[in-house]
C-alpha cells in the first residue's frame, strides 16, 4: 500500500497499522520488525528528501527452510507479476529480478538468498528472527538508485 514518493510520515503510519509491527531504527530509514506474508521478517522503508524510494524484507530462515522459502515466494511474485526477467545462482546463491520499466526507469524488484550474521547475534530480536539466513526482497526505484550510486563513486567509494 505505500507508493513511491509517500511521505515518511505516512509510510511509517500505514507499516504500523500492520498487527506485531514495531519501529526499532530510524536514521536514513525506518527499520521495523513485524511479519511479511505471515512470517516474522525485519522491514526496513528507504527515504530519499522525506519520500519513500526503496523497501526491503529480510524473511530470516534455516538452512533446510531457506530454499523452500525463497521458492514458495518467487512463485508468489511469478503469479503476480510474471516470471522474472533475470534468474541467477543456484541453492544458497539462488536470486531472481523483475523489471516494472512501466512504473518507472530501472523500478524493479530483487530477491535472492542471503547470510544474516548481524541478526542472529542480536540478543534483543526474537527468536523467530535469528536465524542463519535469509531471502531478502529489495523493492527499488531505479533513477533513485542510479543517484545514489554516482554520488558515491563521486565521493571515492567511501560511505556517504
Amino acid at each position: 500500500g505505500i507508493t513511491w514518493s509517500t511521505a515518511r510520515v505516512e509510510a511509517e503510519k500505514l507499516i504500523l497499522a500492520r498487527p506485531n509491527t514495531r519501529l526499532f531504527g530510524k536514521w536514513d530509514s525506518s527499520s521495523f520488525t513485524g511479519s511479511f506474508n505471515d512470517q516474522p521478517a525485519f522491514l526496513v522503508l528507504d527515504f530519499r528528501d522525506g519520500k519513500f524510494v526503496a523497501g526491503n524484507v529480510w524473511l530470516p530462515a534455516t538452512e533446510d527452510d531457506i530454499l523452500p522459502l525463497f521458492e514458495k515466494l518467487k512463485a508468489q511474485l511469478t503469479d503476480k507479476y510474471g516470471k522474472a526477467d533475470q534468474e541467477a545462482g543456484k541453492y544458497l546463491d539462488s536470486a531472481a529480478k523483475w523489471n516494472f520499466p512501466a512504473a518507472g526507469p530501472n523500478d524493479y524488484i530483487v530477491m535472492k538468498i542471503m547470510k544474516s550474521a548481524p541478526f542472529v547475534a542480536d540478543q534483543t530480536l526474537p527468536s523467530a528472527l535469528r536465524k542463519p539466513f535469509s531471502v531478502t526482497l529489495a523493492y527499488v526505484k531505479g533513477d533513485v538508485q542510479a543517484q545514489q550510486v554516482q554520488q558515491q563513486k563521486q565521493s571515492g567509494g567511501k560511505d556517504l
